[in-house]
């Protein structure tokens, strides 16, 4: 398939505006989370995630997880919600 520009998209690329409004939504949708509630049982439920990929051998998986979990456990430290 060819853009505007006869050059071939990639089956992953965006158009810009649809990248933007994609990007945007998830901004502001990040903003209105973060309760401390919420930043618990995200980082509990990392853990949990890693642990069950630990046990299934799958070490990228893991480390995955638990550098999703070690952020929300440096969030839940700093005493904010939403990270800078």
């Amino acid at each position: 398939m060819l853009n505007d520009n006869n050059k071939p998209i990639d089956g992953n690329q965006r158009s810009g505006a649809a990248w933007h409004s994609n990007r945007s939504n998830s901004n502001a949708a990040r903003r209105k989370s973060g309760s401390p509630i919420d930043v618990e049982k995200s980082y509990a439920r990392y853990v949990t995630m890693a642990r069950a990929a630990a046990l299934k051998g799958d070490a990228v998986e893991t480390e995955n997880c638990y550098q999703h979990a070690e952020h929300f456990f440096r969030v839940m430290n700093t005493g904010s919600s939403t990270p800078d």
